[in-house]
């Protein structure tokens, strides 16, 4: 049985509004770190290939940990 988080914990304290929505400022966050891991591995894959060295395997395995 599925029971309330007041039911287990009381009420909460003033000020907390249990019924509030932060999805919006959650998916924000996400996108901007998301946005800024993509620079950064950008930013790595474009100075080694002016250095004209090749992609090492620490390169694909963040490649792929982007994905």
């Amino acid at each position: 049985m599925v029971r309330s988080v007041t039911e287990l914990y009381g009420d909460p304290p003033p000020g907390i509004n249990l019924a509030a929505n932060q999805e919006i400022l959650d998916d924000s966050v996400v996108a901007v770190l998301a946005i800024l891991a993509t620079f950064a591995v950008a930013f790595r894959i474009i100075v080694k290939k002016r250095k004209r060295d090749h992609l090492q395997g620490d390169d694909w395995f963040i490649l792929i940990a982007l994905v």
